[in-house]
């Protein structure tokens, strides 16, 4: 049942709900979003309300909330600390959780790139784990920044039994997704890594430093 995702927590690890920030008026007009923003759609603002009422119904409690400090995850994860009765003003931001910077493609849809920056788009989609669009970041330094984050809140929470609630970015979270579950860069994925707007991946950091994956995209809270 949806209300149930995660509820088997062993107190020995430490359980992060990673979320993609809610619907934005630019996913909706299709645009590069990258490190500049646009505002939550009214859909958007009711997936967030609906993932807070999921939350509130887990048999493991959340004492956590944080987000990258970009204001669309940010304001996600104010909505759903609201829902959950979690105190918002101690929501933390991490910059390193911001969505990976695409430089050139910010604020241009993808017909406007293909146009305007053919050579650029054809290297991007390569999945060259080092290369950046002019002005913006390779997927290894997505990486570089947002593990160590992720490590950190996971460390200091280890063996409480809680759970954090992370809200990022889709180019994060299918990065960190590939990294931590070995696909080779490149490898088709069929679909399976398709991060939604306020999906959730539930994850656990064992007491080694190893992680898990339990579940990937799940939106059964916008059904």
């Amino acid at each position: 049942e949806a209300s149930n995702i995660g509820s088997a927590d062993p107190p020995e690890g430490s359980t992060i709900l990673l979320v993609r920030h809610g619907q934005t008026e630019w996913n909706v007009a299709g645009r590069y979003q990258g490190t500049q923003d646009s505002p939550l759609t009214k859909d958007g603002v009711q997936q967030a309300v609906a993932l807070g009422e999921r939350l509130k119904r887990r048999r493991s409690k959340v004492d956590f909330v944080c987000s990258s400090d970009l204001p669309r995850a940010k304001k996600t994860a104010e909505i759903i600390a609201k829902m959950i009765g979690y105190p918002v003003d101690e929501v933390k931001v991490f910059e390193g959780l911001r969505e990976r910077g695409f430089g050139l493609f910010e604020g241009c849809t993808r017909a406007e790139v293909q146009e305007r920056y053919p050579e650029e788009l054809a290297q991007s989609r390569k999945f060259n784990l080092h290369y950046k669009v002019p002005g913006g970041e390779s997927r290894q330094q997505v990486l570089d920044r947002s593990l160590p984050v992720l490590d950190q809140i996971a460390h200091a929470r280890q063996g409480k039994g809680g759970v954090a609630v992370v809200v990022s970015h889709g180019g994060v979270v299918s990065l960190v997704l590939r990294e931590l579950l070995g696909i080779p860069w490149g490898a088709p994925t069929k679909g399976e890594l398709r991060i939604l707007n306020t999906s959730i991946c539930d994850m656990e950091r064992e007491s080694d430093g190893r992680w898990s994956i339990r579940s990937i995209g799940d939106t059964a809270h916008c059904e």
